[in-house]
């Protein structure tokens, strides 16, 4: 080491291996004898375990679109990341087929179910041992829920299901549990039950109340079974997240009275 140098770090030591050191001094004097054995030292090493410090869907968030990845955040690199150490499942406790991949470089575990979740359907992302940093530590294990978002709903209709004695002037109007899109003439229809002709009529939508309303062009006939369509969709009617309505359908029986 140079002659004015008052320390010297020493590499290639073991973590947890116990080590003492002697030292002399060479001048142009010559050799010193060497000194006293130091005190024990022990190098420590990384203790610090690893941990989930980013989690998409959020632990508790509800409203996740069902085409969504898992993805977890570790603070440092980690070693043991497949389908066995992070997995998903349903509340019946029933494993989700996924593709699991670790990212080395981002530090960020994804996984990838087979198919779209289940809309309205409670998940739990699992991380089981086996995950370790690159000293050893161990991740902890966890376990957090989510929630899936959930499909619009017919809330309230006018003629209900199975109405008699409908007025022939009637509107039908159609309340959905939440906003959404696609609901037009084309996916909201009228149609005569007994021949299948489909009632012209002008549809429009109420995106702060979340009601179609059906405006027939022509009076109803009298005493005559009329079919409500609604066609549901990734191009029909869906919510905001692209939620597709369930093909829905009803009818309602006609009076004399307009």
């Amino acid at each position: 080491m140079p002659a004015n140098a008052t320390s010297r770090v020493v590499t290639g030591l073991t973590n947890g291996t116990s080590y003492q050191f002697q030292v002399s001094a060479t001048n142009a004097y010559g050799t010193s004898p060497y000194s006293a054995l130091s005190n024990v030292v022990t190098p420590a090493g990384d203790t610090t375990a690893p941990t989930v410090t980013t989690r998409t869907p959020a632990a508790g968030a509800t409203d996740v679109n069902v085409a969504s990845d898992v993805l977890l955040t570790f603070s440092e690199a980690v070693t043991g990341v497949s389908g066995t150490t992070v997995q998903l499942r349903n509340a019946s406790n029933v494993l989700i087929p996924a593709v699991v991949t670790y990212n080395a470089g981002a530090h960020i575990a994804t996984l990838n179910p087979n198919a779209n979740l289940a809309f309205g359907t409670s998940y739990t992302v699992r991380v089981l041992a086996g995950i370790t940093d690159i000293a050893g530590n161990p991740l902890a294990a966890s376990t957090v829920g989510f929630q899936t978002n959930f499909r619009p709903a017919v809330l309230s209709s006018v003629p209900s299901p199975n109405a008699l004695l409908v007025r022939r002037g009637v509107n039908v109007t159609v309340t959905f549990t939440e906003d959404v899109l696609g609901a037009n003439a084309t996916t909201v229809r009228l149609i005569r039950v007994s021949n299948g002709a489909a009632v012209t009529a002008a549809v429009t939508y109420n995106a702060a109340t979340h009601t179609v309303t059906l405006d027939p062009t022509v009076t109803l006939a009298s005493l005559v079974q009329y079919r409500v369509s609604l066609t549901g969709g990734a191009a029909a009617i869906r919510d905001l997240q692209n939620a597709p309505l369930a093909n829905t359908t009803w009818t309602f029986r006609t009076g004399v009275i307009v």
